[in-house]
């Protein structure tokens, strides 16, 4: 099992390599670049 954190307020990055688009499409589904990267597969974690 993998876990990677990334900070609140984290935007998608440019889709410039199939391995993203298919992250992307993955874990981020709906979103473009430029847009906050949540989603259900991502939530906010409270410390």
């Amino acid at each position: 099992m993998t876990v990677i954190y990334f900070a609140d307020g984290t935007r998608v990055g440019p889709l410039d390599h199939p391995n993203r688009r298919f992250d992307r499409d993955t874990w981020l589904r709906g979103c473009e670049p430029g847009e906050l990267a949540a989603g259900p597969w991502n939530p906010l974690l409270h410390g």
